[in-house]
């Protein structure tokens, strides 16, 4: 049987104040319910959970009491069954903010996929960051000076897989080694470069660039091997702690059923044992 909770409850739970799950109402985020009959305003349990989890019921469909935008694509959204409203960030003049938007349940797909995709960008921007730096460093090169062309193509080579890319679109690819592994494995090559750019001499930068590669790529494959073991690790980790929760919750569950289960059993027995007591007082 699903819980219901009145608007303050809902608030309380959801972490907002009760004119927020009013303004929720109007918007269609949320549908009143009156359970058994209830003239009290209520609302359930799967509102709550799709409140808390940012998305809206997908239930019977109506007409909003209002024209709502839709974030993602601009076109107005009409139906109650197809509003998402979700915190969404927001750049602003004074910093980054975060604020409920509107989306069509389909156009939220659609952003999700965007985001992830934007996140994953940052993030192998920041790793590649971290690798050209470590090249700069090795080489001694002055801040405002830049990599050559050369070296720069020749890292970027190894993220798709390459000797050198044919263009710069080398992020975001399932091809070659991530940034994240060039950068670690830059890292166990540090005395490794430092020693040859120490002790050998060079031709040209080209000639410098191509040994130092060669370094780089004679350890990749063992950190990318130890860096996937390790997700490999965590998520096996993630999983037994997961699996270890619900055991609790289901031994809990079967425990509560065994103690209800022991105290009815109790129960009966001194209710029997009281009717006995009362036949033998009628025969006192």
């Amino acid at each position: 049987m699903s819980k219901y909770y009145t608007a303050q409850e809902l608030a309380e739970k959801a972490g907002v104040t009760t004119s927020t799950v009013y303004a929720w109402k109007r918007k269609g985020k949320i549908q009143e319910e009156h359970p058994d009959g209830s003239k009290i305003m209520m609302f359930s349990q799967e509102q709550l959970d799709h409140i808390l989890n940012g998305t809206t019921p997908r239930g019977s469909s109506r007409e909003l009491d209002e024209s709502l935008t839709c974030h993602h694509c601009g076109k107005k959204i009409t139906q109650s069954n197809d509003l998402v409203i979700k915190p969404t960030r927001i750049s602003k003049s004074n910093g980054i903010k975060y604020m409920e938007r509107y989306y069509h349940f389909e156009c939220m797909k659609e952003y999700n996929e965007e985001l992830n995709v934007e996140l994953e960008e940052q993030q192998e921007n920041s790793w590649w960051d971290k690798a050209y730096m470590l090249a700069k460093d090795w080489l001694g090169l002055e801040p405002g000076q830049n990599l050559s062309r050369y070296f720069v193509l020749r890292l970027k080579g190894l993220r798709i897989g390459k000797y050198m890319p044919t263009n710069d679109n080398t992020h975001i690819t399932k091809r070659g080694y991530s940034f994240e592994v060039i950068y670690r494995t830059m890292q166990l090559c540090t005395p490794s470069v430092r020693k040859a750019m120490a002790e050998k001499s060079f031709s040209d930068d080209n000639h410098r660039t191509n040994y130092i590669m060669r370094i780089i790529e004679s350890k990749i494959n063992l950190v990318n091997s130890r860096i996937k073991e390790s997700e490999k690790a965590e998520q096996r980790l993630k999983e037994d702690t997961q699996d270890q929760v619900q055991r609790r919750a289901e031994y809990k569950r079967k425990s509560n059923k065994n103690n209800s289960k022991l105290s009815k059993l109790v129960s009966e027995a001194v209710s029997e044992r009281d009717n006995h007591d009362e036949l033998d007082d009628l025969f006192d």
